[in-house]
């Protein structure tokens, strides 16, 4: 075995290692909009799923709706890569994601949205149309996949 020191960075040292950049670094694709650091910031007391804050009380603390305090969260998680998850169980609420099994669990929540609203399309439009949009199904590539292409 060799006598270099390996390191294994755990889900809590990600997200602490995001946070720093985020807040303290200014990286993100865009500065980071006053409210989203506010939020970022009540949210870096609520880690794990098992400290989630209600959507009301955040929007009670940043004086906002609670719509905001959602739209905040999605630019959190798609612009700027910080792990948020949404617990659907007590304690409900947003919670900064610290375990593989946290991050399961929130991945889940929106792959029951997803399949709920492809049934939903299905009632709508036919079988064919979620076919048709099951082909066209894709994600626009992130900054660093366009500059790679």
């Amino acid at each position: 075995m060799s006598d270099q020191a390996q390191f294994v960075f755990t889900p809590a040292d990600l997200l602490r290692q995001r946070l720093e950049s985020v807040l303290e670094r200014g990286e993100g694709p865009y500065p980071l909009p006053p409210d989203a650091r506010k939020l970022l910031q009540w949210l870096s007391y609520h880690r794990g799923a098992s400290r989630a804050i209600q959507c009301a009380e955040l929007a009670k603390y940043l004086k906002v709706s609670e719509r905001e305090i959602k739209a905040l969260a999605k630019c959190l998680v798609e612009d700027f890569d910080v792990p948020i998850g949404a617990s659907r169980q007590k304690p409900y609420g947003y919670f900064l994601i610290e375990t593989a099994q946290e991050l399961e669990d929130a991945m889940e929540n929106y792959i029951g949205e997803i399949r709920s609203l492809a049934r939903r399309v299905r009632k709508l439009g036919g079988k064919h149309r979620i076919v048709e949009l099951a082909g066209q199904l894709t994600l626009e590539p992130n900054n660093e996949e366009k500059e790679s292409a």
